[in-house]
């Protein structure tokens, strides 16, 4: 399956949510959610444009591999993903294998959807509030980019590492 996303800075969260909900999206999620990305000891992952991240919020537990494909002026990424039953025992397997965490955070992180596309405000500490936009195709992200007021100039082609490096 293909991510297609694109990422807006420094947001106003209170207008931005009701710029969403206003465009008919419904709230899916209202909570923290935790994240550990993993690699092997000598980064060949991310050298390579891959990550693995295993992320629990709410009752949810999920993996999920990642590969670079483009990041012109969205980004895209083949995406992988499958629920697990345990986050720690997850963790305990993934470094039972030679894995190593090489990052992790805690964010806060309201999520929105609606037909072809879903929404996340995103709080991570250090960093002003941002706006994730995933949609089904490059035009649809951008569609969304502007329905809600921003500029094509505004959307960047960023994970949410890069916004946190970006911040530190």
């Amino acid at each position: 399956m293909k991510e297609i996303e694109a990422k807006i800075l420094d947001i106003d969260v209170t207008d931005t949510m009701s710029r969403i909900l206003e465009a008919g999206a419904e709230k899916t999620f209202d909570g923290n959610v935790d994240v550990v990305f993993y690699d092997y000891p000598d980064d060949k992952l991310r050298s390579e444009g891959r990550r693995l991240r295993l992320r629990s919020f709410g009752d949810r537990v999920e993996l999920t591999y990642k590969k670079n494909l483009s990041k012109e002026t969205v980004k895209i990424a083949e995406e992988l993903q499958v629920n697990v039953s345990n986050f720690d025992e997850t963790k305990q397997i993934l470094e039972g294998i030679g894995l190593v965490p090489v990052y992790s955070y805690t964010k806060h992180r309201v999520s929105f959807c609606i037909k072809d596309a879903c929404f996340e405000v995103d709080s991570i500490p250090g960093c002003p509030p941002f706006l994730e936009i995933e949609a089904v195709t490059e035009e649809k992200v951008f569609e969304w980019v502007k329905k809600l007021g921003f500029s094509a100039e505004s959307a960047l082609p960023w994970s949410g590492n890069e916004v946190i490096e970006y911040y530190s």
